[in-house]
């Protein structure tokens, strides 16, 4: 079974914005028959994930959100979970990585795939989240949004450019009635960026072969009816 491990973390104001939007993810990922690992904030520290990402099964995704720079990104009460350089190969091996945070695109994220990731999707800039039940939480209702196309199935290639014709779309929504909400659509959009396999996609798909086979029960199928 495909694998989820989520690193949410709540205990300032930026994450306890943001939480209830990602939370939601994870009973979708598992309703889609994933292995979900630690959405409790508590275990968005480096040894538990670390230990989550050695043991989940492949096809896996890591889900994170959390503050970050350039280099590093952290868990729960600014816990390093990742620093460029600075983290075994074998536990991002093989693995989709997103990261709802700032800046980590300009090193980190290459740094993952350098190492064996097969997939990153972050900001080169900050990233933003909005106060919830206002315009403003549009914000993290995309994030939220992208990250259940990867439980559908979507590539991150396909996620990503959806995710930035989205928010560039807000941007355009709002440019008249609240343009910092609009500036900031823009800048999440314009400023994200996708690197590795573009076409990886952490839902298995069946193989050349399966799928002939498959084809060839339910045309015998369909002429034992007929008949």
């Amino acid at each position: 079974m495909p694998s989820a491990i989520f690193s949410l973390p709540r205990y300032e104001t930026a994450s306890e914005w943001s939480y209830p939007y990602l939370k939601e993810t994870v009973d979708y990922f598992r309703a889609k028959g994933f292995i979900v690992y630690d959405e409790n904030p508590e275990h968005a520290v480096k040894d538990i994930l670390y230990n989550d990402l050695r043991v989940a099964e492949a096809p896996k995704v890591f889900l994170g959100c959390g503050h970050g720079n350039e280099t590093t990104f952290t868990g729960q009460n600014d816990n390093v979970i990742f620093e460029s350089c600075n983290y075994p190969k074998d536990v991002i091996k093989d693995v989709g990585i997103f990261l709802y945070s700032c800046l980590t695109a300009h090193d980190l994220g290459k740094d993952f795939i350098a190492k064996g990731a097969r997939a990153y999707i972050g900001w080169l800039y900050y990233a933003y989240v909005g106060e919830p039940n206002t315009e403003y939480d549009s914000i993290q209702k995309v994030i939220r949004d992208a990250w259940k196309k990867l439980a559908d199935g979507w590539s991150f290639g396909s996620v990503y450019n959806w995710m930035v014709s989205q928010y560039l779309s807000l941007a355009d929504k709002y440019k008249e009635t609240i343009p910092d909400l609009a500036c900031i659509h823009a800048i999440m959009g314009k400023l994200s960026t996708c690197y590795g396999e573009k076409a990886y996609s952490v839902v298995r798909v069946p193989s050349v072969m399966l799928a002939i086979v498959i084809a060839m029960m339910l045309l015998l199928l369909l002429i034992v009816l007929v008949i």
